[in-house]
């Protein structure tokens, strides 16, 4: 029974979510052979849905110079801070599983990704790490620098 609830719960925080800070997003299924460029999938159509767009921030080392250092050299590298970016969907609004490759754009401004891994939170939500392709519009160069 508290299994149950819960869920629902965590359910419906997700569409609240969804509510507050979605925007639409079309999905493409690719397909790629090894060594190949990413065609559509001629199986499945794309698909227009809802998704929360972030841009995560992490910390990094910085290994410029890597290459010139032996095995044997320890060197403390500073931290740099950097960003990616993330799809998240509600289980509901996909109409198939994402899979590495399938293409999202925001329909917001034209910026295109490719999904790098995608994973379940096993409640309410898909996560999407995704890669950014070409460069970001002009309007958004810097914003979240």
């Amino acid at each position: 029974m508290f299994e149950q609830n819960w869920r629902h719960g965590m359910q419906n925080a997700a569409a609240e979510i969804d509510n507050t800070f979605s925007e639409m997003v079309t999905i493409t299924p690719t397909s790629r052979a090894p060594n190949q460029m990413a065609k559509l999938d001629p199986t499945l159509r794309p698909a227009t849905v809802c998704a929360c767009f972030s841009w995560r921030s992490e910390m990094a080392f910085n290994n410029r110079d890597s290459r010139s250092l032996s095995s044997s050299t320890v060197e403390a590298a500073p931290l740099i801070s950097t960003r990616k970016p993330v799809f998240s969907f509600s289980f509901g609004v996909l109409p198939y599983a994402l899979k590495q490759g399938y293409r999202i754009e925001r329909l917001c401004d034209g910026s295109i990704f490719e999904v790098k891994d995608a994973k379940s939170d096993g409640v309410s939500r898909v996560q999407a790490e995704v890669a950014q392709l070409g460069l970001e519009p002009a309007d958004y160069v810097g914003a979240g620098s």
